[in-house]
């Protein structure tokens, strides 16, 4: 009985998810890095601009909605200190997106599955831990967001609404997928 309020535990496949993801790309921990133009780009538009001005502004024909806030929100900090800080961002994203993947009501099993997907498997949407890579891993709470049943509350209806609202936001192929 114990195990199975742990496995439903948010708290618990976010730790979980955390520590796999940091064991797997400890190098993006030790050695943070601005990866790809995005990155440099948009972190470059949001000292230049002005961190809010660049939020909702398209990039290669989309909106990329998280890394641009966080690029907004990491505005004041050193100049050294941004990649590791967009690295731990990237992190608690992955993180978070795999406890609510692996808290989903839907059958049990299959949300450990999707869960350890995002985290685990060789190869998937979390390559590295940077912010402009978690198309796929946001797709996730699009993808969830559909197969659970009906919001039970007005709560949780707001709640699903801003998850999906971030993901489609933050990446054109959460919607395809």
């Amino acid at each position: 009985m114990k195990a199975a309020v742990l496995f439903r535990s948010r708290l618990f496949w976010f730790l979980l998810a955390a520590a796999i993801v940091a064991t797997r790309h400890p190098g993006d921990l030790v050695v943070p890095q601005l990866l790809e133009e995005d990155g440099l780009i948009l972190f470059q538009q949001a000292l230049v601009w002005g961190g809010w001005r660049t939020v909702l502004w398209p990039y290669n024909g989309y909106l990329n909605l998280l890394p641009r806030l966080f690029a907004a929100l990491l505005r004041p900090i050193p100049m050294e200190w941004a990649p590791l800080a967009y690295t731990l961002l990237a992190l608690v994203v992955i993180a978070a997106t795999a406890a609510r993947v692996g808290t989903a009501r839907i059958p049990r099993l299959a949300a450990a599955a999707g869960a350890l997907a995002l985290i685990a498997v060789p190869g998937n949407s979390a390559g590295c831990i940077n912010l402009n890579l978690l198309h796929f891993t946001l797709a996730a709470l699009i993808a969830v967001n559909l197969l659970e049943p009906a919001p039970e509350s007005n709560c949780e209806t707001a709640r699903r609404g801003i998850e999906v609202f971030v993901a489609a936001l933050s990446g054109p192929e959460g919607i395809v997928c």
